[in-house]
């Protein structure tokens, strides 16, 4: 997701709405298929949840970006996912120690 975020904040600074709309697509919905069952059953089911809403709001970024959504409306869009991103990995953490 963080290389979809930057390839996207890249394109947003190029006025480039359509590679936007692609970066954002490769971290949408279709990307869940990548993740070794090993790992998802080891997942809490809240972090599952909010993983797969996080994979929505970037195909609802990429559908907007399509539609033609100014670039401060895609800006905004793109915060929003940030947000969830920040709040997922501070209540989330692995404990090498552990």
């Amino acid at each position: 997701m963080l290389i979809a975020v930057q390839n996207i904040s890249a394109a947003l600074g190029k006025a480039d709405p359509q590679t936007a709309a692609e970066a954002a697509r490769l971290a949408g919905g279709n990307s869940v298929g990548g993740v070794p069952v090993s790992l998802m059953t080891k997942l809490p089911l809240e972090f599952k949840q909010n993983g797969m809403a996080m994979h929505g709001g970037f195909d609802e970024f990429a559908n907007a970006a399509n539609r033609g959504e100014s670039a401060q409306l895609l800006t905004w869009r793109l915060s929003n996912l940030l947000g969830d991103c920040v709040a997922c990995h501070q209540a989330y953490r692995i404990d090498p120690t552990e």
